[in-house]
């Protein structure tokens, strides 16, 4: 059975007015559960509290209610009204630069002409910034809309949502609410005459409800990573480590150092000094405004007693100390015993250039040099060369066409060949020619690398072919040639000498019939006798002449004996 309560509201006419009585009536409503429709938890709010201790996720709903119906309220008498929650901004820091991208409201009944969704900011909701009219409602439902663009929250303002009612029926309760208390003045806003809003359980005090209105925020992830390295974390007391902050997305930073000195720091890139024997942890806050990121790193720093002993040196190269031309070398300085810190001095014997610290680095290195390294520490020194070996890349080739016109030469012998087209290496393409065979097209962008004995790789200009017609077995390159032909099963082969490649190791030229069987095969290599007289009798019908240039299929030629 529904109970209904009566209630009234009074609106005072001024000037000697009488008062006029407004109707509110509520009805007892199913009860739902204590999460909203989506399955996310509620984060109910207190008036004046700061959001930013109590979110714990990235997405969520916002709102005063309970997440539960209890009541509807409405006009007895019919009519229109606006109800809204509302939020300061400092009840929003938490939530600034974050996208509201849907709202939820409770309609318990839908008897009224039409029903305006409103987003307002400002003090006194005075800047409406989105308005829809709802449609497809059913009653007693939470209604979830979409927003089609996303609203961003700036906490320098007030934030309100809510919905207009109008032209509801007499004796229908469209508004839902929860079943209190009304956190008064926030979530329980109400307007009558279009300018002054109210709250409405300190207008009557009986309706001590919140509305059933919510709004979705989706948090923006801190794009910060916190992250550091150390010059070395085995130590002696005495000795200094120089940190590296390899923090992302973080424009301020905050170090503690345990059992350093100093034991804090806010430098990006700090060098501290431990005196103290121990394992030792180093904590790195990374901050960019409210956003951080922590990083700890437990028993991080190992420091031993400094008890001396002989200063020993270890230097690494990467990649190595052997590169090519416009490459680049880093040296990392490594040193051991001797007491107190280290102090590290390169010098590049090329310009006299000094580096201080352990680490030495250049780049786009055209000729070999050395680099002196002095160590210092406790009153030993330690001295070392190192030899930087640059080797030439390999000449920059120049591509052209061979003969066959299909073929494509690199001018510079003893290397190793990659061909490229179109950007794409091509597969077994590892000679000083490239040649497609007399049944493949030659168009395309080609370029060749070439690679030395020492690893080190030149590339060419890029050579196009704009087209190249397929060969087929009636066409011929020039290269053999038979005759007489048609022959009666005795013939000669001729090899244009003009055409032969001298880089070419090995010859062949193979007799097949038309159905695919070899029935003579002869080889030789560049500097062979240019005519050629096989050696065999031929029955009559149609033979296919295959010459090969290093398993590579050049030129065929059609052979007819009567």
């Amino acid at each position: 059975m529904k109970l209904k309560i009566t209630l009234f509201l009074f609106t005072v006419l001024f000037f000697g007015s009488a008062f006029a009585q407004t109707q509110k009536k509520m009805a007892n409503q199913l009860s739902v559960s204590g999460k909203n429709l989506k399955g996310k938890e509620i984060n109910i709010l207190k008036p004046g509290e700061n959001l930013n201790d109590n979110r714990n996720v990235d997405d969520e709903w916002i709102h005063w209610d309970n997440g539960e119906n209890s009541y509807s309220i409405g006009l007895p008498n019919g009519g229109s009204y606006t109800v809204a929650a509302r939020w300061t901004g400092s009840q929003l820091t938490a939530y600034n630069g974050d996208k509201v991208t849907k709202v939820n409201v409770f309609i318990a009944e839908t008897d009224f002409t039409s029903i305006v969704l409103k987003i307002w900011t400002g003090t006194n909701a005075s800047n409406l910034i989105y308005q829809k009219q709802l449609t497809n409602i059913t009653p007693d439902s939470w209604k979830e809309t979409i927003l089609p663009t996303d609203i961003i929250i700036n906490s320098g303002q007030e934030f309100w949502v809510g919905y207009s009612i109008l032209g509801q029926e007499p004796t229908k309760y469209a508004a839902g609410a929860d079943n209190g208390p009304a956190v008064a003045g926030y979530g329980d806003m109400i307007l009558f005459d279009g300018f002054d809003w109210e709250a409405l359980s300190v207008s009557n005090p009986n309706l001590n409800y919140n509305w059933n209105i919510q709004f979705y925020v989706e948090g923006q992830s801190s794009a910060i990573t916190a992250n550091f390295s150390a010059s070395n974390t085995n130590i002696t007391t005495g000795q200094s480590v120089q940190f590296t902050n390899t923090s992302t997305g973080s424009t301020s930073w905050s170090w503690k150092f345990d059992g350093g000195t100093p034991s804090t720091s806010t430098q990006k890139n700090p060098i501290v000094t431990y005196n103290t024997i121990g394992t030792f942890d180093v904590k790195l806050t990374a901050k960019d405004g409210a956003n951080q990121d922590v990083e700890l790193k437990n028993n991080f720093i190992t420091v031993s007693s400094g008890g001396g002993g002989e200063l020993e040196v270890e230097i690494t190269a990467d990649p190595g100390t052997s590169i090519c031309e416009f490459g680049s070398v880093n040296l990392t300085a490594t040193a051991t015993g001797a007491t107190g810190s280290y102090q590290y001095t390169w010098t590049w014997d090329i310009d006299g250039q000094i580096i201080t610290g352990n680490i030495f680095n250049k780049t786009n290195l055209l000729v070999s040099a050395e680099v002196y390294l002095v160590v210092s520490s406790g009153g030993q020194q330690v001295e070392k060369t190192t030899v930087i070996t640059v080797h030439d890349n390999p000449p920059a080739s120049v591509i052209g066409k061979g003969s066959p016109d299909r073929m494509l030469i690199c001018p510079h012998p003893d290397l190793q060949y990659q061909w490229y087209n179109n950007n794409l290496a091509m597969q077994g393409a590892q000679k000083q020619f490239y040649y497609p065979g007399v049944s493949s097209t030659l168009s395309g962008v080609y370029y060749v690398a070439t690679t030395n004995q020492e690893g080190c790789v030149s590339y060419s200009e890029n050579f196009t072919v704009s087209s190249d017609k397929s060969t087929f077995i009636d066409d011929q390159s020039g290269i053999i040639s038979a005759y007489p032909n048609p022959s009666n099963g005795t013939f000669s082969i001729d090899l244009n000498p003009e055409l032969v490649i001298s880089e070419i190791k090995e010859y062949s030229i193979k007799l097949y019939s038309v159905a695919g069987v070899k029935v003579w095969e002869s080889s030789f290599n560049s500097d062979f006798t240019f005519n050629i007289r096989p050696n065999v009798k031929l029955s009559s019908g149609i033979y296919i002449l295959k010459l090969y240039g290093d398993n590579e299929l050049f030129d065929t030629q059609k052979l007819l004996v009567n």
